[in-house]
């Protein structure tokens, strides 16, 4: 608070404030608004590291532990970087109530007192969707792409594993917008435009990357690579969907 021995104090501290009515909004409305963000930023972060950890896991199962990796260096070092940062990252816009009904219902702060929006069970909730996810679009892509994509020099290891981690982003996109309360303008773009700069960024890595060698250009061509693309993303978002209806609804 700004008092008569100066602006000392204010300079010093984390929060400044001229009145103390203003102590309510701060702490009722952005405080909670903040403490709700910040958990489920928790939590994406999480997921969306173990949802790809977990791919890998499975497929050191599936290649008999030959030590390789499943997603080449380029999928790896962009996943964090351009594929997932944006969306979240214009997250701190997400307001589930306004300001208004908080202001009115100051009892809806005890849920941050209370640790509900972060605790062991969101945490178990999380992990176990990341693992369960992550196993339905493994097993999905595993047992359409064997043979069936592309042809010839595109049915191998590196369509399987782009067709997967293509599923991936848009999947963690689809998160991202499937737990939004509310969208604005710039969420819309920064979601939807991270799912375009996946498909220009693999198409240029086409042309850039001696290993792809125009596999993207196979996929992109090849009927099943697209049939997977949306089964697999359909078999992770599917269940989440009827969980959160059922929850919503009982």
């Amino acid at each position: 608070l700004v008092g008569r021995e100066g602006l000392q104090a204010s300079r010093a501290s984390d929060f400044s404030l001229a009145k103390f009515r203003f102590l309510a909004k701060l702490i009722l409305v952005h405080g909670r608004w903040s403490y709700r963000r910040t958990a489920f930023i928790a939590h994406y972060c999480f997921h969306k590291s173990l949802f790809l950890a977990f791919m890998q896991i499975f497929y050191a199962f599936f290649s008999g532990f030959a030590g390789t990796s499943f997603f080449d260096s380029f999928a790896l070092a962009s996943y964090n970087v351009l594929f997932t940062a944006l969306p979240i990252l214009f997250y701190s816009l997400d307001k589930d109530i306004n300001e208004q009904n908080l202001l009115l219902n100051p009892q809806l702060y005890h849920e941050t007192q209370s640790g509900r929006f972060i605790n062991t069970f969101t945490l178990l909730y999380w992990f176990v969707r990341s693992f369960a996810q992550s196993a339905l679009v493994f097993f999905c892509i595993i047992m359409l792409s064997h043979g069936h994509v592309g042809s010839g020099r595109y049915s191998d290891w590196i369509s399987t594993s782009n067709m997967a981690y293509g599923v991936c982003v848009i999947v963690q996109t689809l998160t991202i917008f499937l737990e939004s309360n509310q969208l604005t303008f710039i969420n819309q773009i920064v979601i939807w435009g991270t799912l375009g700069l996946y498909f220009v960024a693999m198409i240029v890595m086409d042309f850039i990357i001696p290993s792809f060698n125009g596999v993207m250009q196979g996929l992109f061509a090849d009927p099943v690579f697209w049939a997977g693309i949306v089964l697999a993303t359909a078999a992770a978002i599917l269940p989440i969907i009827a969980l959160r209806f059922i929850m919503i609804t009982w």
